[in-house]
């Protein structure tokens, strides 16, 4: 229990990033994780894209003025909603999914 919590209160937003390569192995146990977010009826509306291509990044710093940061980070994900599939929930349940994606990076050392 006090290791779960302790990761809940050491978790940060990070906004500057090193160079360091997340391996395919890694990111998958990362995403694996966001499949037991909890969501309406289980529709599980999230479906996250991993951008490592910089030419890419650098068009999300574009197009929206908080992924600037993705920049100078070797992997961006992006969290695509669909809300035909839970009309009434489903940016909260993308936000869960996030989370725990976010929490499971930082569990893995990353972030």
């Amino acid at each position: 229990m006090e290791r779960c919590l302790e990761l809940l209160l050491t978790r940060r937003s990070v906004r500057r990033f090193d160079s360091r390569e997340v391996d395919d192995e890694t990111l998958e146990r990362i995403l694996d994780v966001a499949r037991y977010a909890p969501s309406a009826r289980n529709s599980q509306p999230w479906e996250f894209v991993a951008v490592r291509d910089r030419g890419i990044r650098e068009e999300l710093g574009r197009i929206h003025r908080y992924a600037h940061p993705v920049l100078n980070a070797p992997l961006a994900l992006v969290v695509l909603c669909d809300p035909r599939a839970s009309p009434d929930s489903y940016l909260v349940d993308c936000a869960n999914a996030t989370l725990y994606v976010m929490l499971a990076a930082h569990a893995l050392g990353i972030g």
